[in-house]
Order: C-alpha cells, then structure tokens, then sequence
C-alpha cells in the first residue's frame, strides 16, 4: 500500500501527476462539510506529504486538479462555482490557494455539482466542464496569470454527465461522458467544437489517463455507491483499454 489514509487526507477525488516536482497531487474534499477542501501533494517514492493547499473560504468541493504550462497549480470546486489556483512559485508551501476564476456561467443551484474536468492546452487556456451544464468552458491565462474572460465553447450537443478531461494536443480534447457511458473527442476551431465518440459502452466512466494512442478509462460504477442502481456493482472493478484514433 503507497498510502493508508490520515494525515487530514479524508477522501481522495483527483489525481494528478507532477512529475517536474516529483510529486502526486490528490484533491481531498468531504461532502459532509466538517473537512475543508484542499489540495495536498505527496511525494512520488516516500508518500509523504510535502504540500497542501486549502480552499480560501474553507467551504466547497476539490474535484479535479492541473498544471499549466508554467507550472500553476488548478482545481475545480464543484459546489463553489470557481476555479481555485496555486502560484507556481508558492506550489511547495502551505495554504497558498487562491479563486483564480468565479464567473456566473458556472453557477447552479445549491447542492449540484458544477465544474468537474479541468486541463491546460499546455498554451495560454484552461478548459473545464460542467457536469450537471455539460458546457466546456475556456479560460485564458493572461500575461500576469490572472484568469481571462470565460467563453462557453458552442458544441453540436451538450455533454452527457461531463466528468474527467485530457488535452491530446492544443485543438483537441477527449472528455468522458458518465451518463452516456462514453469516451468523447472534442476537436477544437475557434469557439466552437466537434464531437466523435470513441466509445459508448463505458460503466459509469469517470476518469482517464492516456498514454501515447491508449486511454485507460475508469469505470468507476457510482451509480451504485449514490444509489441510483440498487443492484450490487459488477466486480472486480475495472479500468478500461480504449484505442484513441
């Protein structure tokens, strides 16, 4: 076992791999509210912890996590509404958060989970989803790393329970679709996108990593665990083997 819990870790949503720090960022959020939301970074060999970063305001929800090109830490908060950031150079300190994004576009009522993937181009933009909105969003990062003005990106549909996302490359993205089972590409141009799916016959998808022309997909069967299929899940659990094109 890499790591058995505690150390204020109540719950590990997001991962994310730095490797020009050598270290493992996991977002660790509560839904019962009584532990503040954070980001803590753990060293790759030892597992030990070596940063962390709290929401300000202490109160929403750590869904995903990314760098951009300069080394800036971001994460979604899915109650909040916003997009929280750590400076790269206060990355290896303690408590160093900060709202980097909040716009109105990212707003729903209280209790739905909003923005969930987040990546950069590895350019000048982050992009992010919604879940419950199934919009993409582009964020640019200005000359000063502040956030520029949120565009939603025009899609030919909305996305079906948009949860993790990668950046094959600057024009294109692969998104899951949780409620749609699927493994999604969004080719970019402008402000608007085109959508092929990879694959359809995902279980309750949530996340990936990709390697070169492979994706390997977490079937992550939530519908179980929040209640909505009472049947117990098909185990083992599994991560899937999909062919990007």
């Amino acid at each position: 076992m890499w790591f058995k819990g505690g150390d204020g870790v109540v719950s590990v949503i997001g991962l994310l791999v730095d490797e020009a720090r050598s270290l493992l960022w996991v977002c660790n959020s509560d839904l019962t509210g009584k532990t503040p939301p954070s980001a803590v970074g753990f060293d790759l060999k030892t597992a030990t912890q070596k940063a962390k970063h709290t929401f300000p305001g202490k109160k929403g929800f750590c869904n995903d996590l990314a760098l951009d090109a300069k080394g800036n830490l971001y994460m979604t908060d899915s109650l909040g509404a916003r997009i929280i950031q750590v400076p790269a150079a206060d990355v290896m300190g303690t408590d160093k958060a900060k709202e980097w994004s909040k716009d109105a576009k990212y707003v729903l009522p209280p209790g739905k989970f909003g923005l969930n993937g987040i990546v950069s181009d590895g350019k000048s933009f982050m992009y992010a989803v919604s879940s419950t909105k199934g919009e993409l969003y582009r964020i640019p990062i200005k000359a000063d790393g502040s956030a520029g003005s949120v565009t939603i990106v025009t899609l030919p549909r909305a996305l079906k329970g948009a949860d993790g996302i990668k950046a094959i490359d600057a024009k294109t993205l692969v998104v899951v679709e949780q409620d749609a089972g699927a493994l999604t590409r969004i080719s970019l141009s402008g402000d608007k996108g085109t959508l092929r799916v990879l694959t359809n016959r995902l279980d309750v998808p949530s996340t990936f990593a990709f390697q070169k022309k492979v994706a390997w997909v977490v079937e992550s069967q939530l519908d179980h665990m929040l209640g909505f299929d009472k049947n117990p899940p098909m185990l083992p659990f599994q991560v899937v083997r999909v062919i990007l094109p």
